[in-house]
């Protein structure tokens, strides 16, 4: 008989739900709370940790390697635990800069995944929705660069004409949590 294979199992217990499943999978989406007033408008992000099921031999006060008598079985479980935020878009109305933007909502500067750092009607980065300027062109990521002309922060993509249109102007900027 393998005694090692009895142990395992004992400790593995039965086979996961799919509620349970499905709690195991929502530990990557992250969850976004507003704080109290006190803290003003800063975002933070939790994830859920999972805790494996374990056995606990210290609760009688005994610490032999007799795992019969002095120790319980501690059912696995999940805590909530703050993580780094990822980055969210944030619509401006083009007369502020990156910081100005992410700090009025607590949030720090960031770039995307793509390293877009900027959101117009003409470099349209994914989830952005604010074109108060209008869209042209059927461009679905957002730019990379940033100039101001005339109190309107402007944005580019590689190569892209500087024709410094309404469809230029910045309508969002990517920030992230604290």
């Amino acid at each position: 008989m393998n005694t090692s294979a009895n142990s395992s199992s004992a400790l593995a217990g039965p086979r996961p739900t799919a509620s349970r499943r499905l709690l195991g999978a929502l530990k990557y989406l992250p969850l976004f709370l507003v704080l109290t007033a006190s803290e003003a408008s800063a975002t933070r992000c939790f994830e859920y940790l999972d805790i494996p099921e374990s056995l606990d031999c210290t609760a009688n006060g005994g610490n032999s390697a007799d795992f019969t008598n002095d120790c319980k079985r501690v059912e696995a479980s999940q805590e909530v635990i703050e993580v780094a935020c990822p980055f969210r878009w944030v619509s401006t109305d083009g007369t502020k800069t990156h910081a100005q933007v992410c700090q009025a909502e607590g949030l720090k500067t960031t770039s995307s995944v793509s390293a877009e750092v900027c959101s117009s009607g003409e470099r349209r980065a994914p989830d952005t929705y604010n074109f108060i300027y209008g869209k042209w062109g059927g461009v679905s990521s957002g730019g990379i660069e940033t100039t101001s002309r005339n109190g309107k922060f402007y944005c580019w993509g590689s190569r892209q004409k500087k024709d410094y249109d309404r469809t230029d102007i910045i309508t969002a900027y990517p920030c992230t949590g604290q």
